[in-house]
């Protein structure tokens, strides 16, 4: 709670400096706690870089994440970092290396997260690729790829729609 008030400024004298060391010291002090608990300290030292705008450390931290924490049952500290790397990467005007993070996140989570509705993370992340940074080819296969990981239930079917849709304008 105190790295979260501190990176949020709720503290006076606080800061992403101070929120930065305390998640450090947190994750040291209680490696062995359960994972599903520290992978959001760990998303939270990759946002704090992120938003210092010290993107070389806000990738390795992310990367942590995705290594680190990927056998967590919720995935969804999995999918924001994948997500987040796309966003660095953007910044950073690497937009096929945006375009492939925001790829991998959609097309590995979207089974577990699901695509309810336009406003979830999934459609956001979707909605950032960007099919002129990469081949037709790559852009097609993400499509169907991402058509097989998706459930198909009722909830996914706009989703499953605006994929084939996708598919669709390619020919």
């Amino acid at each position: 709670y105190l790295m979260i008030s501190a990176y949020n400024g709720n503290y006076p004298g606080q800061s992403i400096d101070k929120a930065i060391q305390i998640a450090k010291e947190t994750l040291v002090k209680y490696s062995n706690v359960n994972p599903e608990r520290l992978v959001v300290i760990q998303s939270v030292l990759a946002y704090a870089y992120q938003n210092k705008k010290d993107y070389d450390n806000a990738l390795i931290e992310y990367n942590k994440v995705l290594k680190d924490y990927a056998n967590i049952t919720k995935v969804a500290p999995l999918f924001g970092a994948q997500a987040a790397i796309g966003d660095i990467y953007k910044i950073q005007r690497k937009y096929v290396e945006a375009n492939t993070a925001w790829m991998t996140a959609v097309q590995t989570y979207v089974w577990e997260l699901g695509a309810k509705d336009e406003s979830g993370a999934v459609w956001a992340t979707f909605n950032k690729i960007s099919p002129k940074q990469i081949t037709t080819e790559a852009y097609k296969a993400f499509l169907e790829n991402t058509i097989r990981a998706t459930a198909a239930t009722e909830d996914n079917a706009r989703f499953l729609g605006k994929l084939k849709s996708e598919i669709e304008k390619l020919k």
